[in-house]
């Protein structure tokens, strides 16, 4: 057993104590059982690869064939998510996705984190057998949920990066072979040796900087952690606080798109208003082709 799947079941023995016993959690057995992140690559990636998942937050499912993107970022909700990784399947659109919803739903009365609700959120889906979703690169990643660097999501005070790493190992006693990230800057991550958690997910807006610089952070960090990279370009607010218009959107998508170490990169947010325009469709078009041009690692990092 390698050093990060002993330092998994470490994190998962310590969450059991912070909620309270197993309560039907999958035992120990399945978690030493898991495998290495490059075991994973391989054996969800295959001969060749796979190309760079590009798409926006929230496509619809009804969007998921016919058009320029190749993944998709969305909420699962338990009654239609095997419908929605179905729909996923059959277009070959790659997914991340988020299971517990809004922060609202398991934050405590004071508005700090709640590992106990989180994992209430999680165990809605336990009957979901998202394995072979995983095995076939439909499925490339779960964000736990975001932001957890913003005091003011949280009742004054940052989630502790242990506590990020006992909810991502909640997700690992579920789904073992299920990649998973927290939506925060790679630099944030700093400071902790991550074992459960797999890849970081940055959003990038001109508010954040030059974005060579911003990369070089988040890539470098990323590296230094072992863990992989989701990148996300906030289109709608991302240029001074307004939509991003197409010559910087064609500089910033095609910058972020050849980045080699990234496993996804991501829009925020889908809006019919601006990807239906004819001057935004084009460059969402080379982009794309950029995406499907290259062959993108999985989201998981190496251990350092």
């Amino acid at each position: 057993m390698g050093r990060r799947n002993a330092g998994i079941a470490l994190a998962l023995l310590a969450v059991l104590a912070a909620v309270g016993g197993d309560r039907g959690l999958p035992g120990l057995g399945l978690a030493l059982s898991w495998s290495t992140p490059g075991q994973e690559r391989e054996s969800s990636e295959g001969e060749g690869g796979r190309p760079l998942a590009f798409g926006p937050f929230h496509l619809p499912t009804e969007r998921f064939a016919g058009g320029p993107f190749t993944g998709a970022f969305r909420a699962l909700r338990p009654e239609s998510a095997r419908q929605t990784l179905e729909a996923a399947r059959a277009a070959g659109t790659q997914l991340i996705f988020n299971l517990a919803g809004s922060r609202r739903a398991f934050q405590n009365p004071d508005g700090s984190f709640s590992l106990e609700r989180f994992r209430a959120r999680l165990e809605r889906f336990r009957a979901l057998d998202l394995e072979p979703y995983v095995e076939d690169g439909t499925v490339i990643g779960h964000v736990l949920f975001d932001e957890p660097q913003d005091p003011t999501n949280w009742g004054g005070r940052p989630v502790p990066l242990e506590t990020i790493e006992q909810a991502a190992a909640l997700s690992k006693a579920l789904f073992p072979k299920l990649p998973v990230g927290i939506g925060a800057p790679a630099p944030f991550l700093r400071g902790f040796r991550w074992e459960a958690l797999d890849f970081a997910m940055a959003q990038y807006a001109a508010r954040r900087g030059d974005l060579l610089g911003w990369l070089r952070e988040q890539t470098t960090a990323a590296e230094e952690l072992g863990l992989g990279l989701a990148l996300s370009l906030n289109v709608l607010a991302g240029s001074a606080g307004g939509p991003l218009p197409p010559p910087q959107l064609r500089e910033w998508g095609t910058l972020l798109a050849q980045e080699p170490s990234a496993c996804a990169l991501l829009l925020w947010k889908h809006d019919d208003a601006y990807f239906g325009r004819p001057d935004v469709a084009e460059v969402v078009a080379e982009i794309a082709a950029i995406a499907r041009s290259r062959t993108a690692p999985g989201c998981t990092g190496a251990a350092p």
